[in-house]
């Protein structure tokens, strides 16, 4: 956010200032801390900025032309005594419009921004959500939706926005942590401040407690985890007595004989298989570094797969991984799963998604060339390829998945598992 050299802010100061390409703020000289913000939109709001607990925090005095500048004065001169006594004065929240009314809860302002910020929709004259013509939606808004429903909703759901504190999301966020997913903690954050935020933008709140949550799940380092020949073989022969469901077991190790991610696998339908084909569609696929529009991903399916897949057949018309509480597996029940017979595999830590890694680093050592491996896992091509390369790999796909499940059944069985590794020519 850009700031400005501080001026004695009056009316007229005020008033002269113009919406820029992005936000700014303009500091009262004469006033330590107080503020005027000037969004793109020509919203100008008064704020107070200052240091609690060793913290540097800002908070809304109310909107320029809503409030005078004398009121704002007002609720900066007690705003600046609360903070010198040690009070936060952004809690509680207060709501627009009447003070005792609690206001909407957490599930309707979540769900209007679902809609509004992450599918682009609007509502018309009807109350229905249409596509708004101006915007964009996220590339990959399943995942905020998987967010929303895993992490928030279930929580705060009939909460009102208002009565959630920073205090809150913080104790929300090392549940997540304490689960074994720091950095879905960090992604949930981020989302909680941009929630929060948005609710301010739209008048619903007049102050976030939700600035500068920050990455509590720590810093995210690039995992490095693989499964050795013994921790694989081990793991595999410890999932049929873990006590996971059939569906959980059958599940996990979809993952490892396909490399597909735990959410593909997991909203995995039966209607996308065709004898050893699985097509998983553009909807469940990852695109947030995706420079075009995702395709179809065509997995085909091992004779271990397929022999797998037998195991859960049957249970559920449209889900091939049905939830037993109805509906598909969520796709965070595959880490939980893993996360809680850790002491079972007695293999070390290790996640859903350390089994997709592990396939993409043993895929070389048979023979696999690497432009075939980047498309077992779907990932896109680079540079000049990205360009030129249209060729869609399927049946070296094929030979790929099925020399990787020869592998794996090798080493679950205890043979050595040489002879299913074709050297290069």
């Amino acid at each position: 956010m850009k700031k400005r050299r501080p001026v004695v802010l009056n009316d007229s100061r005020i008033k002269a200032l113009r919406p820029e390409a992005s936000v700014y703020r303009v500091a009262d000289i004469a006033r330590r801390g107080f503020l005027v913000t000037v969004y793109p939109s020509g919203r100008k709001v008064y704020q107070y900025r200052y240091r609690l607990n060793g913290r540097q925090q800002t908070t809304a005095l109310g909107d320029v032309g809503k409030i005078d500048l004398a009121d704002a004065h007002a609720e900066y001169d007690r705003f600046r005594a609360l903070v010198k006594k040690g009070a936060d004065p952004k809690a509680p929240i207060i709501v627009s419009g009447d003070p005792d009314d609690p206001g909407p809860t957490f599930g309707e302002v979540a769900e209007t921004w679902y809609s509004q910020t992450c599918l682009a929709k609007v509502k018309n004259s009807d109350g229905r959500w249409v596509r708004h013509p101006n915007r964009k939606a996220l590339k990959a808004p399943q995942y905020k939706r998987l967010q929303l429903d895993n992490h928030l909703l279930p929580k705060w759901k009939e909460k009102a926005i208002r009565s959630i504190t920073r205090i809150d999301a913080n104790r929300r966020l090392d549940e997540i942590i304490a689960a074994g997913s720091p950095v879905m903690a960090n992604r949930v954050g981020a989302t909680i401040g941009q929630i929060w935020g948005w609710a301010l933008d739209e008048g619903i709140i007049d102050a976030t407690p939700m600035q500068a949550l920050g990455k509590r799940g720590g810093r995210e380092i690039p995992r490095e985890r693989i499964l050795n020949d013994n921790e694989l073989k081990r793991f595999w022969r410890k999932l049929d007595t873990s006590g996971l469901t059939d569906v959980t077991v059958a599940a996990l190790k979809v993952c490892l004989l396909t490399g597909a991610r735990r959410s593909e696998v997991a909203g995995a339908k039966w209607k996308e298989i065709r004898e050893d084909l699985w097509t998983v569609p553009p909807s469940r696929i990852k695109t947030e570094h995706r420079k075009e529009k995702p395709k179809p991903h065509k997995v085909p399916l091992s004779d271990k797969a397929l022999e797998v897949l037998e195991t859960v057949k049957g249970l559920d018309k449209s889900a091939i991984f049905p939830s037993p509480a109805g509906g598909f597996l969520r796709p965070h029940a595959l880490s939980r799963a893993v996360n809680r017979k850790l002491k079972h595999f007695g293999i070390g830590k290790f996640t859903p998604h350390d089994l997709r890694r592990t396939l993409r680093s043993k895929l070389p050592e048979l023979g696999v060339q690497p432009v075939v491996a980047k498309k077992v896992l779907n990932h896109a091509l680079e540079g000049m390829d990205a360009i030129y390369d249209r060729y869609d790999y399927f049946d070296e796909k094929r030979d790929a998945l099925q020399k990787w499940a020869d592998h794996l059944k090798a080493i679950v069985e205890g043979r050595s598992a040489k002879g299913s590794i074709a050297r290069p020519r």
